[in-house]
C-alpha cells in the first residue's frame, strides 16, 4: 500500500476502534475485533507505515509481525510429445513396405541385396530419410513368412510365393479378378450336434470301455536331436520345437503361435507359457551341444550356437 493509502486505512481503523470500545459493554464479542485493530494500529503507526512501491502482496504474521511475502505458484510444466530418434514420417502414397522391398529386389543384382541395401534404395526412391528401424524389422517377418529367402551372407531374394503376394496383394481376402487366381472357397459351416451332458452308460458298455482303456497303453517314442556328434534325447513336444528352430537356426524367429503348433498345444495352458516352459527344459539338455534358443522381442524365439 501506498502511504497515502495507509493513513485513510489507519484512520478508518482508529474510528472503527472508538465505535467497538463505545459497544463493547453491550456486545462481548466484539472484544476479538478490538485486539486486532489494536494490534494493527501498535504495529503499523504513522512514522512507521510505507509502501513497498512494486505493487507486491504483503502478508502479517500476527504473533510474530513479520512481514512475509505471498508465494508465487509454479509454472506448470511444458509438455512435449515423444519422437523416435532420426525417425521420417512416411510420405502419402507411397507403395507398402513390401511392395517397395520387392520392386528393389527385382531391379536389383540376381545374388540379391542385403537389408541395409534395401532400405538405401527405399530411401532414395520412396522414402526420404527412412532409418533402418522403420523398415529392417518386416525383412524378418518376410523371410520367416516364405516371402523372401536370405543366404549366409545376408542377401535377400524373392521366393515363388513372393512373386505371387506382390502380384495379388489381396489374395485370400477379396474375391480374385479374371485374369488371377481364383477366389477362395468359403469355409464349410460347421454343424454341431447336441448331445447329453453326461450320457447313461449301460452296464456292458462300462465293461467294454474298460478293456480298451486296459489295453490303450501307448509306448511314446523319445525324440532326437543331433548337432556336431552330440545326440540330445527330448520328450515329442520338446523334440518338434526344437527340431524345427534347429533347421531354421540363422534365417530368423519363429513367432509364439507358430512353436505352439509344431510342438503340441497343450489344454488348459496360453501359448506363450506353453512354449517358454519348454525352451526352459530344452536349453537345459541342448547346452552339452553348444546351442541355445534365445527369445526375441517378446514375440518369438530362435536358436543359435553358443560360442
Amino acid at each position: 500500500m501506498t502511504n497515502e493509502a495507509t493513513k485513510q486505512f489507519l484512520s478508518c481503523a482508529r474510528a472503527e476502534l472508538v465505535r467497538v470500545e463505545i459497544a463493547l459493554s453491550d456486545v462481548p464479542s466484539l472484544k476479538l475485533k478490538r485486539e486486532l485493530l489494536a494490534y494493527l494500529l501498535d504495529l503499523y503507526g504513522e512514522t512507521n507505515v510505507g509502501g513497498r512501491g512494486d505493487g507486491s502482496v504483503v502478508k502479517v504474521d500476527r504473533d510474530v509481525g513479520l512481514e512475509k511475502p505471498a508465494a508465487a505458484e509454479p509454472p506448470a510444466p511444458k509438455l512435449t510429445a515423444p519422437r523416435v530418434l532420426n525417425a521420417a514420417p512416411r510420405p502419402n502414397g507411397i507403395p507398402s513396405n513390401y511392395q517397395m522391398t520387392y520392386k528393389v529386389l527385382k531391379e536389383g543384382p540376381a545374388d540379391g541385396m542385403t537389408a541395409a541395401q534395401v532400405v538405401d534404395k527405399i530411401r532414395d526412391r520412396w522414402w526420404p530419410g527412412v532409418v533402418f528401424n522403420q523398415i529392417g524389422p518386416e525383412f524378418y517377418r518376410y523371410v520367416n513368412g516364405g516371402r523372401l529367402v536370405r543366404d549366409d551372407d545376408g542377401r535377400m531374394t524373392v521366393t515363388t510365393k513372393g512373386e505371387e503376394l506382390a502380384r495379388f496383394p489381396n489374395i485370400g481376402t477379396v474375391a480374385a479378378s479374371a485374369d488371377g487366381p481364383p477366389a477362395p472357397n468359403p469355409k464349410p459351416k460347421t454343424v454341431v450336434e447336441k448331445r447329453a451332458l453326461f450320457p447313461r452308460l449301460t452296464p456292458e458298455q462300462i465293461e467294454e470301455a474298460r478293456a480298451k482303456a486296459a489295453g490303450a497303453v501307448k509306448v511314446v517314442e523319445p525324440a532326437v536331436l543331433e548337432h556336431n556328434d552330440h545326440k540330445v534325447i527330448l520328450r515329442p513336444d520338446e523334440g518338434r520345437m526344437a527340431n524345427h528352430l534347429y533347421n531354421l537356426m540363422g534365417s530368423g524367429f519363429v513367432d509364439v503361435e507358430k512353436l505352439a503348433t509344431v510342438a503340441g498345444e497343450r489344454k488348459g495352458a496360453s501359448h506363450r507359457m506353453y512354449v517358454e516352459d519348454l525352451v526352459v527344459t530344452v536349453n537345459r539338455a541342448i547346452a552339452r551341444a553348444k546351442l541355445v534358443i534365445v527369445p526375441y522381442e517378446k514375440v518369438g524365439f530362435f536358436m543359435r550356437e553358443i560360442p
